[in-house]
């Protein structure tokens, strides 16, 4: 379905007006479809997150969670890093992030 075809909401408020396309899924998230593999990592497979280099702003074991987290709280959000750059460019062979910075985790498998 395209927004085209999507059904639309107006909303009138004192001086706008705004057409909103509201649209979503009804596919699964690739993460809870089956798999023929499990994934190791999971802590519904034992996975266990040991360290990391910042629990500032998240501990490891966020990372191993089989669903989405609640809020931005009970994530890992390395794009919080301290040390951040203001800008950060783009990789152009791996389209990743260009940044000296190293955030990581040791994850003990299930």
């Amino acid at each position: 379905q395209t927004v085209a075809d999507a059904p639309s909401t107006t909303i009138k408020t004192q001086s706008n007006v705004a057409t909103i396309y509201p649209h979503s899924s009804t596919e699964p998230p690739p993460s809870t479809r089956p798999h023929p593999h499990p994934e190791l990592s999971s802590e519904l497979h034992g996975g266990l997150g040991l360290a990391c280099s910042n629990k500032h702003y998240g501990v490891p074991s966020n990372l191993l969670r089989p669903h989405p987290g609640k809020d931005m709280g009970d994530g890992w959000e390395t794009a919080r890093h301290p040390d951040r750059p203001p800008v950060v460019s783009k990789d152009p062979l791996t389209g990743l992030q260009d940044t000296p910075l190293m955030d990581w985790s040791v994850i003990k498998l299930g």
